[in-house]
Parts: structure tokens; sequence; C-alpha cells
């Protein structure tokens, strides 16, 4: 998996976590495997949000569908 070719689509700052959207949901699953195993998940996995792939947080943006990771 090439990071750099991840289409990233959108960014959003919350409180303890981040949420990155993504236009493609393998690209999401992918990227959710890596924020998962990032040593700083388990700080940021307090509360009802925890960090990994959330269908939940996916919404549509310009026209097309957005999937969400939560990243720490």
């Amino acid at each position: 998996m090439d990071l750099a070719l991840m289409a990233q689509v959108a960014s959003e700052s919350r409180n303890r976590v981040g949420i990155v959207w993504y236009d493609d949901e393998d690209e999401a699953n992918d990227m959710a495997v890596i924020a998962v195993n990032d040593p700083a998940a388990g700080d940021a996995n307090f509360g009802i949000v925890q960090v990994g792939r959330d269908p939940g947080f996916d919404k549509e943006i310009d026209g097309k569908m957005a999937y969400a990771v939560v990243i720490p």
C-alpha cells in the first residue's frame, strides 16, 4: 500500500482524535489498520469514539461517498 496514493478527501480534528475521510472504502479499511496499530491509539481510545474504521461517520462529500477513519 502506497500511502502517498491514498485519496484523502477531508479531515477534521476532534477532542482526542481526528477523522479522515477517503474516497475509497478499501483505502479507508487499510488506513484503519494502520491507525489501530499506532501506539497513540490506546490513549485516544477513551469514551464513545474509538480509533479505526467507523462507518457511522461516512458521509457524502461533493456528491460522492466518503469513508471515515478515526485516527489518534
